[in-house]
């Protein structure tokens, strides 16, 4: 969800300057916290479950959050594996690297930025008045919660 998504909602709908911009701030929260978990999922998701390509992300030099939490996860060989692939635009099989804490540890970092992100755009939704739309919005960030989860290496 892009922010002015939200926003132009609100605009269409002749809300208040003030619940226009807080349909932006929550589009940019729904926007981040699904970017972090498409992330989370190329890294570690099954491509007949997604319906579409994973693992890409370092071939195309994308630095997404997950990516760089391992880049700084202190692990020389996870770091410099990354690398390469990044540098030289090559996927990266992370298989390779699920029985290491370092992979766990740096994709938990960044499910709890996109946790707290879900979090942060209910306390908006709440502040709206109580529709079946902001029902369903807050609906979507509790299944956007549990597809995080899903994303975590047991």
């Amino acid at each position: 969800m892009r922010p002015e998504s939200g926003e132009g909602a609100g605009w269409i709908s002749g809300v208040s300057p003030e619940v226009e911009e807080s349909l932006y701030q929550l589009g940019d929260l729904l926007g981040v916290a699904y970017q972090i978990y498409d992330d989370c999922l190329d890294m570690v998701g099954d491509e007949d479950d997604a319906g579409k390509t994973l693992h890409t992300d370092a071939g195309k030099g994308k630095l997404t959050l997950p990516i760089f939490n391992l880049l700084e996860c202190g692990d020389r060989n996870v770091e410099a594996t990354l690398r390469d692939a990044i540098e030289n635009r090559e996927a990266v099989d992370y298989s390779e690297f699920h029985d290491n804490p370092v992979f766990a540890e740096s994709l938990d970092k960044a499910i709890q930025v996109a946790l707290e992100k879900n979090e942060a755009a209910r306390e908006i939704l709440w502040l709206l008045p109580q529709t079946e739309y902001r029902e369903a919005l807050a609906e979507m960030t509790f299944y956007m919660d549990e597809l995080l989860n899903d994303c975590r290496i047991s």
